[in-house]
Formats: C-alpha cells, sequence, structure tokens
C-alpha cells in the first residue's frame, strides 16, 4: 500500500489538501480544497466580516467534527465555517469561511518516511511554507506547532503523532492578517479541542 500526503501543500499560491492511500504502488493524492486569498478589503467590507465572524453566537455555536475511518476530531464555529469537502480516502476534511477568506483544513497520514516531530516541523516548514515569515514553533514529544505570515496572510498547523508514530494527524488554518483578532482566537479553541484518533 502506498500513502500520499501533505496535510497543506501550496502551488503557485494555491493552497489545498493531500491525503490518502492506494493499494497501488503509485502514491495518489487527493486535492480536496484551493485557495487563493484575495488582496485586502477595503476598510467597509472588513468591518463587515469582523462583525459577522464575532456575532452572538460565537460563544455556543461550535460543532464537534469526528473523523469516522480514523477518529481524530476538533471543535470549529459552525457559524463561521461550512463543510466544503471530504477527501475520497476518507482521511481528510475542508472547512471553508462563510463569509471571509479563511480554510481549515484537518487529516491524517500515515507516516511511511519515518520522521520526527522534530524532523516533520523542518520539512513543513521548507516545503509549505518556504516564503513565510516563520514567528511560532513549538515542539514536544509526540507534537508540533508552526506560524507565519506573507504577504497579508497568516498560517497555523499543528502535528500530533499517534499510534506510536505510525500515524501524523493535522489541522491547518490559513486566513488574512487583518482578521487575525478573530481567527486567532478560533485556532487557540480549535487547537485546545484537537485529538488524534486512535485507528492506525
Amino acid at each position: 500500500m502506498a500513502c500520499a500526503g501533505r496535510l497543506l501543500d501550496r502551488s503557485e499560491g494555491s493552497l489545498h489538501l493531500t491525503f490518502g492511500c492506494t493499494d497501488t504502488d503509485q502514491p495518489m493524492p487527493h486535492k480536496i480544497g484551493k485557495l487563493r486569498l484575495s488582496r485586502l478589503a477595503p476598510p467597509a467590507q472588513q468591518l463587515a466580516v469582523l462583525a459577522f465572524l464575532t456575532g452572538g453566537a460565537m460563544a455556543d455555536d461550535w460543532h464537534t467534527y469526528s473523523n469516522p475511518r480514523y477518529g481524530f476530531s476538533l471543535q470549529y464555529p459552525s457559524h463561521v465555517f461550512a463543510v466544503e469537502r471530504t477527501s475520497e480516502a476518507g482521511d481528510g476534511q475542508l472547512f471553508v469561511a462563510k463569509n471571509g477568506d479563511a480554510r481549515l483544513l484537518v487529516g491524517t497520514l500515515r507516516n511511511e518516511a519515518q520522521f520526527t516531530p522534530a524532523s516533520y516541523q523542518s520539512y513543513v516548514a521548507r516545503h509549505s511554507y518556504a516564503d513565510y515569515r516563520i514567528g511560532y514553533r513549538r515542539l514536544g514529544g509526540s507534537w508540533f506547532a508552526l506560524s507565519g505570515e506573507k504577504d497579508g496572510q497568516i498560517f497555523y498547523e499543528k502535528a500530533m503523532f499517534s499510534c506510536g508514530g505510525q500515524r501524523i494527524n493535522s489541522f491547518a488554518m490559513i486566513y488574512r492578517s487583518d482578521q487575525r483578532q478573530v481567527f486567532d482566537r478560533i485556532v487557540e479553541r480549535i487547537e485546545d479541542s484537537f485529538r488524534p484518533g486512535p485507528t492506525c
């Protein structure tokens, strides 16, 4: 069985989720989303977006997403994000902001390359975020977090290793810097709720 995937690949300004294993010798990436962040909106439009995102439902309208195949889970604000696509292999999910430029991606992949948290953090920084200014790095025994900024965009990614290092469970979010006062708080709560699944 061949497994393909990086949680977050960027190509020509696009953002897509690639996960998946096949029963052939050739990897089969599942690209389930694409994002091209627009230029910063006019101030009036920015205020309208922020007003929507910070509505009264903010405190309570959070749902739990649990992957039916692998069991990884997180909570997300359903009044902000809607489910857009699921990977063909059932190992990844893409959420999109209903009003505003943001994407939330979550998934799992088999650690065929035998990455450690430290080596995978370096790999992700080099290959997915080479053109970002990395401003935040954290590393634990079975996890890492990474964040950076570029041209009015912010990304945040966290990966957690499970099954004795056999699987890498990740979530990532990308959003506009001018909306960080909203999305920074959302990222914090998602991170607190994110759990790897028991299925190896």
